[in-house]
């Protein structure tokens, strides 16, 4: 019956989620470069980051004690670096061509081994992953203006991870 502050300073934390055992909590924070996960022991101790991805992460879920399921895009295209490179600040938006996928990786917490999930060609927004981990589903967007013009709807999938498909619902 009694608030503890598990975390201090001026970073911006979210989406904390105990693990299955209930040994750790698992945060986004915006500490380092982009939102990467974070992880502290419970009751408490140190946090100590657990993703260093270029793009960030943009969300994730436990599968069980070792293991944890994320969505991000994938490092920066070959056009990025070439526009960073150049000193090319021009923001382009809506720009379908380009628009780079968001993919789910899974990443093991003992030895931060990182191994792509998924080869979907869009956004996936939202997913969430079975009890048993051997089930994931997704919301995929097919279009970056589908949050202004409602025009191509976001589709969803059903990856069986023991065989490796991936089927669409509905």
């Amino acid at each position: 019956k009694k608030d503890v502050q598990l975390t201090r300073g001026k970073s911006q934390d979210s989406s904390p989620q105990f693990s299955p055992d209930g040994g750790r909590i698992a945060f986004l924070s915006d500490r380092e470069k982009g939102n990467q996960i974070w992880i502290i022991d419970f009751p408490g101790g140190e946090p100590y980051q657990l993703t260093e991805l270029e793009n960030g992460v943009n969300a994730f879920e436990w599968a069980d004690r070792n293991t944890i399921f994320f969505a991000a895009r994938e490092d920066n295209t070959y056009l990025e670096n070439k526009r960073k490179e150049e000193k090319d600040d021009v923001v382009i938006v809506a720009d379908q061509e380009h628009y780079g996928p968001v993919r789910l990786f899974k990443i093991d917490v003992n030895t931060k081994r990182i191994e792509r999930v998924t080869n979907n060609p869009f956004v996936i927004s939202e997913f969430a992953v079975s009890p048993d981990g051997k089930w994931i589903v997704t919301n995929e967007n097919q279009s970056v203006d589908w949050t202004y013009d409602h025009r191509i709807p976001p589709r969803q999938y059903l990856y069986n991870l023991e065989r490796n498909t991936r089927e669409e619902l509905f």
